[in-house]
């Protein structure tokens, strides 16, 4: 008896000897059926986005033109990561601090290319809903538990709206 692995009664060369033509059957059978089963999983998601809209509402924002920084309350133009002005996509609140730090998407100042980060909300001026068209900011919002397509969604939008309009005018 050749020497086999400790725990198993064969090695695994001799156990796969007389199976090979019959596993790469079995193999190869259920690659192509994954293969067709993913295939038909897409072309679902696909009807399934179609069906929704192109369109996602969102809690706009733009960052104000002076921001007080450190101990001095030193006045500076924008903030850090964004120009004064620059639009900016909230998320909805998702942890409980009373909506003082956003998560937010927006175009930075020294990229072309759109980043999420967390601010506080009073950098934050121009507050309002608006329909977004980007497939970039449509895609992150709804993979990072943002505003969705929803009417759950758009009604939280519509009270949290109300509800900044309230308490920073």
């Amino acid at each position: 008896m050749p020497k086999g692995k400790k725990g198993l009664l064969t090695s695994s060369g001799e156990w796969a000897k007389h199976l090979r033509p019959f596993g790469k059957k079995v193999f190869w059978s259920g690659e192509r059926e994954a293969e067709k089963q993913l295939i038909d999983d897409e072309i679902k998601q696909v009807e399934i986005y179609e069906d929704t809209e192109d369109f996602l509402w969102c809690l706009v924002g733009n960052i104000a033109d002076e921001i007080e920084f450190g101990e001095n309350k030193e006045l500076r133009k924008g903030n850090k990561q964004f120009r004064p002005g620059a639009k900016v996509y909230c998320f909805p609140p998702l942890w409980g601090d009373g909506y003082e730090s956003i998560k937010v998407i927006g175009l930075p100042r020294k990229s072309k290319k759109l980043i999420t980060i967390i601010i506080p909300s009073k950098h934050i001026t121009n507050w309002r809903k608006q329909k977004v068209f980007n497939p970039f900011i449509i895609n992150t919002m709804i993979e990072n538990n943002g505003w969705n397509h929803g009417k759950d969604s758009k009604r939280n939008l519509d009270s949290l709206y109300n509800s900044i309009i309230k308490t920073r005018n």
